[in-house]
């Protein structure tokens, strides 16, 4: 049986990421193992239950470089999938993978951030020094014991680390949601475009459910209080902010105030990887719905205007054709925003927030920009089952050994 290897930096990601891709792909006859390194990124997320039987795990947090070749060499992949390239260990993976000629896919998972840099977090900078001594640690082995060209290895260090240039390791084929994805990603990769691929980014899981999209979600609920939702990210777990959690709290509870002010019931709707109890607890003494289990799709579909920073699943926004407000988050790089301003409306602070929500006409007027912003951000064919389809044809269609 042909196999397939995902690469991962946590669990929590599987459930909106791996889970729908690998329903597919199992479908089509493919092993599937999920490399990831949950115990060397316990501080990102909460783990929860994402786990399929479509796939087996393996935690390679503390395993050696020897060892991880080890299991490229037994599982025999015939190609691997990575969602991540930045950090110091994904670099290394997508080494071993090349060394083993395996052919190597990047998935565009979310936004590629031109501001990010190698840097120890904020929060917990003991663990992330300690984090990235131990990646050195398996590198430095597979540049002297493994690899096949020790000079040409450090100069590939060198040049992505150093100089943010990956086109020396390029992954063997990279597949984006849009042309904008592609445009960003491919000032360091510098791609040849017979190996970029795009399929939409999906918000179904079935192609024959993409037309009904719409008309399946957006049904009128006469007599319930209009909605305001908040999509949350993780930017205290990712070390966007260095606030403390009881100062985003804080943050948060103005927000829903001045929603419900302007007659809105406020819905926060927590990411997967951030602990749902937590924010309960934050909105325990005022106007605030806390979900997690349910659909970003549905809580969307379901409110008057979506409010967020610059996470994908405002692209739901967009789709459905609801109004976005994008909101500063103290202690975060006002560029960040600047993903989203074709299609929303910046609150740079609580008052700000207030005028726009008095006045409607404000974000109404950025709504005549949704159909270019499709094109260019989110594409076409959106559903996991087109992804998984055009990850098979390249499989089948390619030679993907070298």
């Amino acid at each position: 049986m042909r196999t397939i290897f995902f690469y991962v930096k946590h669990i929590s990601m599987l459930k909106s990421w791996v889970n729908p891709i690998a329903f597919f792909l199992k479908k089509k006859g493919y092993n599937l193992v999920v490399l990831h390194v949950t115990n060397l990124n316990r501080e990102i997320a909460s783990v929860g239950t994402n786990i399929t039987k479509d796939y087996e795990l393996i935690d390679i947090s503390y395993k050696s470089s020897k060892a991880i070749l080890r299991i490229f060499q037994e599982h025999k992949p015939i190609g691997m999938i990575v969602l991540t390239f930045r950090s110091l260990f994904d670099l290394l993976i997508n080494r071993i993978a090349q060394q083993c000629n395996v052919k190597t896919l990047y998935l565009e998972h979310g936004f590629f951030a031109d501001i990010t840099a190698l840097r120890f977090g904020m929060a917990n900078k003991k663990a992330s020094i300690r984090r990235y001594l131990h990646f050195i640690g398996k590198y430095v082995y597979f540049i002297f014991f493994i690899a096949r060209n020790i000079f040409f290895e450090l100069h590939i260090i060198y040049r992505a680390m150093k100089r943010n240039d990956y086109s020396k390791t390029q992954y063997d084929y990279a597949l984006f949601y849009a042309n904008y994805g592609f445009q960003k990603t491919n000032k360091l990769f510098k791609y040849d475009s017979k190996k970029v691929f795009f399929s939409g980014y999906p918000t179904t899981k079935n192609k024959s459910d993409i037309n009904c999209f719409k008309k399946n979600l957006c049904v009128s609920q006469p007599n319930i209080k209009k909605k305001i939702l908040f999509i949350q990210q993780p930017l205290l777990l990712d070390k966007l902010s260095n606030i403390s959690y009881a100062e985003e709290a804080q943050y948060l509870r103005k927000i829903a105030n001045i929603s419900a002010e302007a007659g809105y019931e406020f819905v926060f709707q927590v990411h997967p990887r951030e602990n749902s109890d937590r924010y309960a607890a934050v909105f325990k003494e005022c106007d605030g719905i806390v979900v997690k289990s349910s659909s970003v799709e549905k809580s969307v579909a379901e409110s008057e205007i979506v409010l967020g920073h610059f996470s994908t699943a405002l692209f739901f926004g967009v789709v459905l054709s609801k109004p976005i407000i994008l909101l500063y988050y103290p202690g975060l790089d006002g560029q960040y925003l600047d993903y989203f301003k074709m299609v929303g409306v910046k609150a740079s602070n609580i008052k700000e927030l207030s005028q726009i929500l008095s006045n409607p006409s404000i974000y109404f007027n950025k709504s005549q920009e949704y159909e270019e912003f499709i094109k260019e951000y989110i594409g076409q064919n959106n559903s996991f089952e087109n992804q998984a389809q055009i990850i098979d044809e390249i499989v089948c269609c390619s030679t993907i050994r070298k």
